[in-house]
């Protein structure tokens, strides 16, 4: 994150970085006790018998813990993201890491979002959970702390938030390379497309803007 000193120092302190206990990607979470009460008028409307109310309806109320938890929203930010109302949605989406706002108004709005997937000894798997950074863990799992932490910045949801550098070589291309191949970046949910092995022909549909160009150059 880069901005002037100050307004980069209160955005620093009020994030952590976690791996997430479902997905296992790595994510800057903002810390929920340093964030005011998400609250925002809704539009009130006239009732049945002419008393005013407001549309108070719960987007997220019927969705268990465990698929919101696979969209990659942090555990303690389950009960906001429970509260939700349409009024307060796109607000709420600004303090969640990008993979699970994107889930959250995919669902919203009646889409299926794809679930994130977790990468634990090489397989993609939604089924296990992978230490939290920091987490306690049984003797039997400490071996294999090092493993999952690495493997939490190359998860897809990881990516689009951090990029390890290997080689002494990476870093100077990725300073040095002209600015031509940057217009042409994968985002790693583009890369999946771009690479997926398909039995015929396949489209790709999506607004303007959105990387369809991207991925076909990618993909010839």
């Amino acid at each position: 994150y880069v901005d002037h000193h100050d307004k980069a120092y209160a955005w620093a302190v009020r994030r952590k970085l976690e791996v997430h206990p479902k997905t296992g990607a790595a994510q800057l979470v903002e810390i929920r006790e340093t964030v005011r009460e998400i609250a925002v008028p809704a539009y009130v409307q006239k009732g049945p018998d002419g008393s005013r109310r407001t549309d108070e309806q719960l987007l997220f109320a019927s969705v268990p813990d465990d698929e919101l938890l696979g969209y990659g929203v942090p555990p303690e930010w389950l009960a906001d993201v429970r509260k939700a109302t349409e009024a307060s949605l796109l607000t709420l989406a600004d303090h969640l890491p990008g993979e699970a706002a994107e889930a959250l108004l995919e669902l919203a709005t009646g889409g299926k979002p794809r679930r994130a997937a977790v990468i634990l000894h090489g397989v993609r798997t939604l089924d296990h959970a992978t230490p939290m950074l920091g987490e306690r863990l049984p003797a039997r799992d400490v071996s294999d702390l090092a493993t999952s932490v690495s493997r939490a910045f190359t998860h897809p949801d990881a990516r689009r938030r951090f990029r390890m550098i290997e080689t002494p070589e990476e870093l100077r291309r990725a300073l040095d390379d002209p600015w031509d191949k940057w217009t042409i970046f994968l985002h790693p949910e583009q890369r999946e497309w771009a690479e997926r092995d398909y039995s015929g022909a396949a489209r790709i549909s999506g607004s303007a803007g959105t990387g369809k160009t991207i991925v076909a150059v990618h993909r010839a």
